[in-house]
C-alpha cells in the first residue's frame, strides 16, 4: 500500500520489450499473481496486492500521468535450522530403534521425508513476516523506482515476480559505479565544489579500506575534524543533504536515498486540494509531486554523477 511519499528511495534503470508493458499493467494477468496470505508450512508467499491496501482491495494497478504504481507483498517465515537438526538426530534415533537397525543404515529418502516434516511442524509454530514493495515504473526513463533500500532480496523477488508477467523484464544498477569520491569531493570543499541544489545537512558515513566506518551524527560537516578524516584516506559512503531546498535525505554512493523528508518549501506554491472521501483523490496530488520531484532529481544526479547508460550488472 502506497503512502503519500516515499522515505527510501532506490532507483534502477529497466529493460522491458515494448508489447510486455501491456501484459505487466493487465489487470487479469495481475489478478492471476495476487498475493495469498502464506499458509501454515510455507516458507514463502509473494505476490501483487492492493495500491491502496483495505481502501479498495481490488486495485492492484494505479496510474499516475506516464507512471505506473504497483505493490508486492511478501511474506517469509524462518525456522532455526539447529532447531531442526537437533530434532531430526532424535527422530532418526527413534526410527532406527523401531528398525531395529543402525542410523547410519536409515534410507536417505527416509531421511528426507523426516527432515520435511520437522520443517513443516516448525513453520506452522512461526508467525509470518511481512514487507511491502511499492514500485513505480516510468517506461519513458525506462526506470523503477522502489520504497526500500539496500535489500537485495526483496528486489530480486519483486523483479521475478514482474518477469512471469514481462519475461524480458531486467534492472540494472542507477549507479553502476560507486561514486564515493564524488561524494568526498563535494563534502572536502564544499564551499566551492557541493553543488548549488545541494545544501549540507549534520549527517555522515566516512570509511576507508583498513579502517572501521566513522558515523557522524549532528556534527558540522565543514568542520576541520570531519576534513582530518579524509585526509587520513577515509571517503564519504553517505551524507546528509537537501535538495534544493525542498527535501531533505540521506544519499549514499550508489544513489540510494534514505530518510527522505519534504521540506516545508516542498509545497510552494501548490494549492492543496481539500480532502476527499476517495482515498485516490486524496493522495493523487501527493503521487504527482512524488513522481515528478523523483524524475527531476535523478535527472540531475545522471549528470552530476556522469552516469552512462548501462546494461552491465542486469538483476
Amino acid at each position: 500500500m502506497f503512502s503519500r511519499f516515499f522515505k527510501s528511495i532506490s532507483c534502477f534503470n529497466i529493460d522491458i520489450s515494448e508489447d510486455e508493458w501491456h501484459n505487466l499493467l493487465d489487470i487479469e494477468s495481475l489478478k492471476q499473481l495476487r498475493h495469498i496470505p502464506i499458509k501454515q508450512s510455507q516458507k514463502e508467499s509473494i505476490g501483487f496486492s492492493s495500491v491502496t491496501g483495505y481502501h479498495n482491495p481490488d486495485l492492484l494497478y494505479h496510474s499516475v500521468d506516464r507512471f505506473h504504481f504497483l505493490s508486492v507483498t511478501r511474506e517469509t517465515k524462518k525456522v532455526s535450522k539447529l532447531k531442526v537438526e537437533q530434532r531430526l538426530v532424535e527422530a532418526k534415533r527413534l526410527l532406527a530403534e523401531r528398525r531395529n537397525v543402525f542410523t547410519d543404515d536409515l534410507e536417505e529418502q527416509e531421511v528426507i521425508e523426516l527432515k520435511e516434516k520437522i520443517e513443516r511442524e516448525e513453520l506452522s509454530k512461526k508467525s509470518p513476516d511481512e514487507a511491502r514493495i511499492n514500485l513505480v515504473l516510468d517506461p519513458l526513463k525506462n526506470r523503477m523506482y522502489v520504497d526500500t533500500v539496500g535489500t537485495d532480496t526483496a528486489i530480486k523477488k519483486t523483479v521475478s515476480i514482474i518477469r512471469k508477467l514481462a519475461p524480458s523484464f531486467k534492472v540494472h544498477p542507477f549507479v553502476a559505479n560507486p561514486a564515493e569520491t564524488i561524494l568526498t569531493q563535494w563534502l572536502y570543499n564544499p564551499k566551492t565544489v557541493l553543488p548549488d541544489e545541494l545544501e549540507l545537512g549534520n549527517e555522515a558515513s566516512l570509511k576507508s579500506p583498513e579502517d572501521a566506518k566513522a558515523k557522524l551524527f549532528k556534527q558540522d560537516l565543514e568542520s576541520e575534524e570531519v576534513k582530518i578524516l579524509m585526509n587520513h584516506g577515509k571517503q564519504v559512503f553517505d551524507i546528509a543533504v537537501s535538495y534544493q531546498e525542498r527535501i531533505g535525505f540521506t544519499l549514499n554512493n550508489v544513489g540510494y536515498l534514505k530518510k527522505v523528508k519534504p521540506r516545508d518549501m516542498f509545497y510552494d506554491g501548490v494549492e492543496r486540494v481539500e480532502a476527499s472521501e476517495s482515498y485516490l483523490q486524496e493522495y493523487h496530488q501527493d503521487w504527482e509531486l512524488l513522481v515528478s520531484w523523483m524524475t527531476e532529481f535523478y535527472d540531475w544526479l545522471e549528470r552530476k554523477f556522469d552516469l552512462p547508460k548501462t546494461e552491465e550488472n542486469a538483476t
